[in-house]
């Protein structure tokens, strides 16, 4: 008897492609800051998001619509995402904490270390908005970049705030990272050497 192949849920076909693999992989890497944990995450949204194909949930008809693919992988993921903040934020700060034992206390090295990890982190950000405020060509990595601030934290929403379409904000999102990333890799190296 042969081996029959296994059919493919529209879904299934759709994140079946290399690029778009890649793009919730940089899409996460850009959550995580780690390749690993963003490897999770991205299991994890198509995971809930084959979940929701089979029980019925979410309907896909072909061909799928890549801006509306992306904009449901993408708010699944920040779903993930936003779970995972509230989670960490939930730890509970004490006014009449008791002192810490002595065992307890991150060693100096390791508070050196954080604080120099923040300011990189801080001169970074510096740096991306002030190369971007030069550039009138990156009206729309200025916007990315400042949608927080003003509340708007989903790239459907500050497309729709500014009349573009989403694909250009999923565009300036990647320009911004890649950008993020050659200062970080920069700055870096001048903290090594």
């Amino acid at each position: 008897m042969a081996a029959r192949e296994p059919t493919l849920t529209p879904l299934g076909k759709a994140t079946a492609s290399p690029a778009v693999r890649r793009a919730l992989l940089l899409w996460a890497i850009g959550h995580t800051k780690s390749p690993t944990a963003a490897d999770d995450l991205v299991h994890k949204t198509l995971v809930r998001g084959y979940e929701h194909e089979l029980s019925g949930k979410r309907v896909w008809k072909e061909p799928i619509d890549p801006e509306e693919l992306y904009g449901y992988l993408g708010a699944v993921m920040g779903g993930f995402v936003r779970n995972q903040w509230r989670t960490d934020g939930r730890q509970p700060t004490r006014v009449d904490k008791p002192e810490e034992e002595p065992s307890q206390r991150p060693s100096t090295e390791d508070a050196m270390i954080e604080h120099q990890d923040a300011a990189v982190r801080d001169r970074c950000m510096a740096e991306l908005r002030q190369s971007v405020a030069a550039d009138p060509r990156r009206v729309l990595q200025q916007a990315v970049l400042d949608a927080p601030a003003k509340g708007i934290e989903r790239p459907q929403d500050l497309a729709k705030a500014i009349g573009v379409d989403v694909t250009k904000i999923y565009q300036a999102r990647k320009l911004l990272a890649e950008h993020a990333r050659r200062i970080l890799d920069r700055l870096t190296a001048k903290e090594t050497s």
